[in-house]
């Protein structure tokens, strides 16, 4: 990711955001055991573990895709670019909002 959209979002994230505090994420995957260990250690990476009451997943109807929303608690909007930088390009992961 290139410095100026990085710059776009930390200017976004500190404008709706207050840290630090609470941040939600919410991905999509793919329905694979392989995939959702990836994705759990990438977000926990530098921050230790998420507690699995603030990991919640979801099946779809037929149990291809899982959506994971994730409640992490971030001290700057650097942080939270830092989650999505690391999510993002990972195999299986189909949406990252």
């Amino acid at each position: 990711m290139d410095e100026e959209r990085k710059q776009r979002m930390i200017a976004l994230l500190e404008a709706n955001h207050h840290f630090p505090g609470p941040y939600h994420l919410s991905l999509v995957t793919l329905n694979e055991v392989a995939v959702s260990i990836t994705v759990r250690a990438l977000v926990e990476e530098g921050r230790g573990p998420v507690p699995d009451a603030d990991w919640q997943t979801r099946l779809s109807s037929g149990g291809k895709y899982a959506s994971h929303r994730v409640r992490v608690t971030c001290d700057s909007a650097h942080e939270v670019v830092g989650i999505y930088v690391r999510l993002w390009g990972t195999t299986g992961l189909v949406s990252l909002m």
